[in-house]
């Protein structure tokens, strides 16, 4: 193969590289299941939903599992103290995701979700 192929092809490699987004990655389980919820909201959210909703529902969550798991205090104002596994990680997420649909069910349709 000669210089100028190479050259060319490493140019075309490096262009691939910038226009790629770059993966950042997390130390903890917390800013793990965080991330994996703002990128599922970025496949998800619909035409003109602002990032208010993604808040909300991440609060929900937050709120949710410390109540099922009995937590208060300043572990509850923490989620890197709570969210300390993979497990806890995917109950976290997927309490997100649930919280997601039902909001977004609502702007959509104006659904409404009976609670018994």
């Amino acid at each position: 193969m000669d210089y100028e192929k190479e050259i060319a092809m490493l140019r075309q490699e490096i262009e691939e590289l910038k226009s790629r987004k770059p993966k950042i990655i997390n130390t903890t389980f917390y800013k793990i299941a965080d991330q994996e919820c703002d990128e599922f909201f970025e496949r998800v959210k619909q035409e003109n939903q602002n990032y208010s909703g993604r808040l909300l529902c991440k609060n929900a969550a937050k709120d949710a599992y410390c109540e099922r798991h009995n937590l208060f205090g300043k572990d509850r104002k923490t989620p890197s103290r709570y969210i300390t596994s993979e497990e806890s990680a995917k109950e976290f997420v997927a309490l997100f995701k649930l919280f997601l649909a039902i909001y977004q069910g609502y702007l959509k349709n104006g659904v409404r979700y009976n609670a018994s």
